[in-house]
């Protein structure tokens, strides 16, 4: 029985792809910081506004929580955690 392998992608499909990608989250890192500012409206901006708020109230419980449970770490601990380890 003979099991043909796959073909492999080519340089230019995968260099093509890459570009759609990187102008698709230019277009919405683009889209996302006129939200910020106030320049969009309408529906789209109104979801991404909430969905924007939504994520800083779940950071912001996240940072609570960490604190207050004490995970926090100052710089000085960290700095001797790697030195025992033998990292400079």
């Amino acid at each position: 029985m003979v099991v043909n392998k796959p073909d492999a992608v080519s340089p230019a499909k995968t260099l093509w792809l890459h570009r759609i990608i990187q102008a698709w989250t230019r277009k919405q890192e683009t889209f996302l910081l006129e939200v910020m500012m106030g320049k969009q409206h309408g529906v789209r901006a109104a979801v991404a506004r909430v969905l924007l708020w939504g994520s800083s109230k779940v950071y912001r419980v996240a940072v609570a929580l960490r604190r207050t449970l004490g995970w926090s770490a100052s710089a000085d601990e960290v700095e001797r955690a790697c030195r025992s380890r033998g990292r400079d």
